[in-house]
């Protein structure tokens, strides 16, 4: 089966694709940043991250690292940072506090840690039973937080960004583990479930198609059903009634000499009706990412 996008290049993709048009607006300040500012910061997050590991200034040995911070630009930039250097990002609910926070930190051993002043005090109560912790990356308080936890190394998180911002593309398949997320512990001990990129991608690349919200790979996935088709590419494009239509590019393998109404017909047959794309394009050859992955910035300019 052809490689599929993981959340790093789903982010590149999208900027190409984009560009500046907005991509975050925070309540209630109205701060915006486009779809390329966003690939840009989170490019600077992730070389400086990896920059830091190599000079050893960071550290992420067992290859996990955990975030408690706010909804907020500095958190999707370093969740999306991780993601391109192929480092699992622990995401831990704010709510927890004492020997339940301190499991879940401990739980993959992470060296490092994302957080704000808002969880201080919550990380000071459980300082001393954080034996894997060696780094803490702040959003602000540097000082503070240096004052109180002088055991661990403190960085600000302006200080990480590089000062290059070229994409990194990721080695991980789509199947690899993205986040790890806690369950809420209503039948015992709260679990640690691991989410690839490709649930996270299903869940974050969708197409709103006259009110309903459709999942790109779930499209492809149906097409792909047929024995004719060798790839397929999903993605939205702008409706002449508002929202999206869904325009869906394929390759055939040779001699499968099928129509676009015959895949549109197969598309009827095993997907909802408003998940059927309303423009099927067969191409010669997919364009792609130097990974392999269909090259969906591309597809786009080829639907303007």
């Amino acid at each position: 089966m052809p490689l599929r996008i993981t959340l790093g290049q789903l982010l590149h993709d999208c900027a190409a694709r984009f560009g500046e048009r907005p991509c975050i607006t925070m309540a209630p300040s109205g701060e915006t940043l486009s779809y390329a500012g966003l690939e840009s910061l989170v490019n600077r997050a992730a070389h400086g991250f990896r920059d830091g590991i190599a000079g050893g200034r960071l550290n992420a040995g067992s290859g996990h690292v955990a975030v408690m911070l706010e909804n907020g630009i500095p958190y999707l930039a370093m969740s999306y940072a991780l993601k391109k250097i192929d480092l699992v990002e622990v995401s831990i609910n704010r709510a927890f506090r004492g020997p339940a926070l301190a499991r879940k930190i401990n739980l993959t051993s992470c060296e490092t840690l994302l957080s704000s002043p808002a969880h201080f005090d919550a990380l000071a109560d459980i300082s001393g039973d954080l034996p894997h912790l060696r780094v803490l990356i702040v959003t602000a308080g540097a000082e503070d937080a240096a004052a109180r936890f002088p055991h661990l190394e403190i960085i600000s998180f302006d200080s990480l960004l590089a000062n290059r911002d070229d994409h990194i593309v990721s080695a991980a398949a789509d199947t690899d583990t993205a986040v790890v997320m806690f369950t809420s512990g209503t039948t015992g001990v709260s679990k640690g479930c691991l989410l690839p990129h490709r649930y996270a991608v299903r869940t974050a690349e969708r197409i709103r198609v006259r009110g309903e919200m459709v999942s790109g790979f779930e499209v492809e996935e149906g097409a792909l059903s047929h024995q004719g088709i060798e790839d397929a590419a999903a993605i939205g494009v702008p409706a002449a009634l508002g929202e999206e239509d869904i325009r869906l590019f394929v390759t055939l393998k040779p001699g499968a000499g099928l129509t676009e109404e015959d895949i549109r017909a197969h598309c009827r047959s095993v997907m909802a009706k408003f998940m059927v794309p309303a423009i099927v394009t067969i191409l010669e050859e997919m364009p792609r990412t130097v990974t392999g992955k269909p090259e969906k910035g591309k597809l786009a300019a080829l639907s303007v």
